[in-house]
């Protein structure tokens, strides 16, 4: 019967410690991005701003704001400008 140290312990427990945090944010990830291009839909269609959300939107690019460094890739719960315009724009036209 052997006994194990902390260190046989480690790699283990490190592994499920770091899947445990990064897993719910690949998860979680996605499905916040979609709330925020609902959020757009529902703004546009229940007020009629379409044109105006866009122009803001457009403006707000022009500038550069928005463009957060951090917040970007798989793990970005925030959708880009550039992508909320595309959208609103794709969901604008059907």
């Amino acid at each position: 019967m052997s006994s194990f140290s902390a260190r046989q312990w480690g790699g283990p427990t490190l592994a499920l410690f770091v899947g445990g945090i990064s897993l719910p944010l690949v998860l979680i990830g996605p499905y916040m991005r979609h709330l925020g291009y609902l959020a757009d839909k529902m703004t546009a269609e229940e007020f009629g701003l379409s044109g105006s959300l866009l122009a803001a939107l457009r403006k707000i690019e022009a500038l550069g704001l928005g463009n957060d460094p951090y917040q970007t890739g798989r793990l970005a719960q925030i959708p880009s400008v550039t992508d909320r315009i595309q959208r609103l724009s794709k969901d604008s036209r059907l």
